[in-house]
């Protein structure tokens, strides 16, 4: 995990406060300095004009990886997008699907009173979600159907050791107001612990439920 940032033009310093994965880290800086291809611009360079011409707002969406990269991204953007005569009142929401956690508690601080209007959509299934602050729950996810041990013992007692050392450090977003759980299909003991993963991860799982052929769902904090 790195530790200590704050906003910068383009860039994150160090400083005390909200902390974030390494990896995650690196995967935003990419999406801010890598420009298109073909008109050599970067995102902030498209989207400053185009929303100061539209007045529209912004939706900023992932799953999975592209999900705790949209937490990242959205913070930047509303940081950042006001400056160089940027548009000042653009409304930014930003709304995921199968996050997992990213930063500690005081980036989902951050994050949650930056934004009052996210939402967070998780299948309560879905192991990705569960990684890294729940990772005690993810390895015995999928019981009676074939479980993380019965995949790969080495595999289980790896991340029971990660367990004990990161589920203090990392936390989901949304935990007051925002967060949407649903039941995905229901665990079956005819399909091998991958291809469980993969179900109940599937951005068809989501969309069944955005659609409304998926199973019952609750609303945390509506």
């Amino acid at each position: 995990m790195r530790t200590d940032y704050h906003w910068s033009t383009g860039c994150f310093r160090r400083t005390l406060g909200p902390e974030v994965a390494a990896g995650f880290q690196d995967g935003l800086e990419n999406i801010i300095v890598v420009p298109d291809p073909t008109t050599n611009y970067t995102l902030m360079d498209f989207l400053r004009p185009a929303l100061a011409a539209s007045n529209a707002g912004l939706l900023v969406t992932g799953h999975s990886l592209g999900a705790g990269l949209a937490t990242m991204v959205a913070l930047w953007l509303e940081n950042q997008l006001p400056n160089n005569n940027g548009p000042t009142s653009t409304t930014i929401t930003p709304i995921t699907f199968a996050a997992p956690g990213i930063g500690n508690q005081d980036f989902a601080n951050l994050y949650e009173s930056t934004f009052s209007n996210s939402l967070r959509y998780v299948n309560q299934y879905d192991l990705i979600p569960m990684g890294y602050g729940s990772i005690e729950t993810l390895i015995k996810q999928y019981s009676p159907a074939p479980t993380l041990w019965d995949y790969s013992e080495a595999t289980y007692i790896a991340l029971e050791i990660i367990g004990a050392g990161t589920d203090r450090v990392y936390v989901q977003t949304n935990q007051n107001q925002g967060t949407i759980s649903f039941a995905g299909p229901t665990p079956s003991s005819s399909n091998t612990f991958t291809e469980e993963v993969e179900i109940q991860h599937s951005t068809s799982t989501y969309l069944g439920y955005l659609v409304g052929t998926g199973t019952a769902a609750t609303a945390a904090g509506k």
